[in-house]
């Protein structure tokens, strides 16, 4: 700025204002819990699949079969941007199966191109789908925040082995993506909920069984990646099959202030 140029000036006044959007969520846990059937819950949902793994359900999808590419998935989102009218959700199944075309994209478009994510060694394929990991989440956020539609999803876990020094060895319950995917979505999202089926201890064996009713874990812990922003959200959500989306949103202020 020259010193004959005149300093710009602002203008702030304090106010009381909302920051409630609809949320950007992520459901993970093992194959049969329930994670397609309790988004397929949300309210005026539709489901840009990248694995066939809805079963018997009837969805509302955008195209017959799954989605191939990160363009072609990028292209619906744009789609729904310029055409949001009746739809309040949409649903991303799965995250994981979403990962290898994120590679896929990464290793095509290198000059010259990669064999594979792993080619050109030291991460520094990972380190590019960072740049890719980004846009779709972008878009997702620009939907989100401009058009108010809620943003669900889902991803199947992985469990590894955390060697502890002072209690040993124990299993940690993970989102099925490479750490650096799991970073970025963890930072961008309101929720991310582990949804496991509640285990019945056998009063007579104490032994411990896997009951019929799944339990979304919410809050950080050690065993597994949790996270929440509402904080009139329990740590443990018993999920009901027929009522689980309204058991979740009960507790976010965007659906309860909603009416």
């Amino acid at each position: 700025m020259s010193d004959n140029q005149a300093p710009q000036t602002f203008s702030f006044e304090v106010a009381t204002r909302s920051s409630e959007k609809p949320p950007f969520m992520i459901i993970y846990g093992p194959s049969g819990t329930g994670k397609t059937t309790l988004a397929s819950q949300s309210e005026n949902n539709v489901f840009i699949q990248t694995e066939d793994g809805a079963g018997e359900l009837i969805l509302n999808t955008l195209k017959e079969g799954v989605f191939t590419s990160v363009d072609e998935l990028l292209a619906a989102l744009r789609h729904i941007y310029m055409n949001p009218d009746g739809i309040n959700s949409i649903v991303i199944d799965t995250l994981d199966h979403l990962e290898p075309l994120v590679w896929r994209h990464v290793c095509e478009n290198n000059n010259p191109p990669w064999d594979s994510i792993e080619s050109p060694g030291y991460g520094r394929g990972y380190i590019e789908c960072d740049k890719v990991w980004m846009r779709i989440i972008d878009a997702l956020l620009k939907i989100r925040d401009k058009k108010g539609i809620a943003i669900i999803c889902l991803a199947h876990e992985i469990v590894r082995s955390v060697g502890d020094p002072q209690n040993g060895p124990y299993d940690a319950h993970e989102l099925k993506l490479h750490k650096r995917a799991v970073a970025l979505w963890k930072e961008k999202s309101d929720m991310i909920g582990l949804l496991k089926n509640t285990v019945v201890v056998d009063s007579k064996t104490g032994k411990g069984k896997g009951g019929t009713s799944p339990t979304l874990l919410v809050r950080p812990h050690a065993a597994y990646t949790a996270k929440t922003r509402y904080k009139a959200m329990p740590p443990m959500i018993p999920i009901n099959i027929d009522t689980g989306w309204v058991d979740i949103t009960k507790f976010i202020p965007f659906y309860k202030n909603k009416g």
